[in-house]
């Protein structure tokens, strides 16, 4: 014979089975949103790691070319010095 307090209890268990397993589908929501979270921000290391290596390798490349275009001035204004020094020493000769 089931008494007052009986159902009470039944439904006190009942009550906190059913709050467990809302914060239990909770806890999985937000697990499995960190999990999201977690892919995303590994995908966008990834793509910006790929951007920094692209990025150092463009600036490589940048100071090579730099560095021809600066000896290809220096060269070209020996030149340009040594054609003028002789064009104005053969007027004096």
């Amino acid at each position: 014979m089931y008494t007052s307090f009986t159902y009470l209890i039944t439904y006190v268990i009942a009550y906190l089975l059913r709050s467990v397993g809302v914060l239990l589908r909770k806890v999985d929501r937000e697990k499995q949103q960190c999990d999201e979270l977690l892919t995303r921000s590994t995908a966008d290391r990834t793509s910006l790691d790929q951007s920094l290596r692209r990025l150092e390798h463009e600036n490589t490349e940048l100071q090579r070319q730099l560095q021809a275009l600066q000896t290809q001035l220096v060269h070209t204004e020996h030149d340009h010095t040594n054609k003028y020094v002789h064009t104005h020493i053969d007027r004096y000769i």
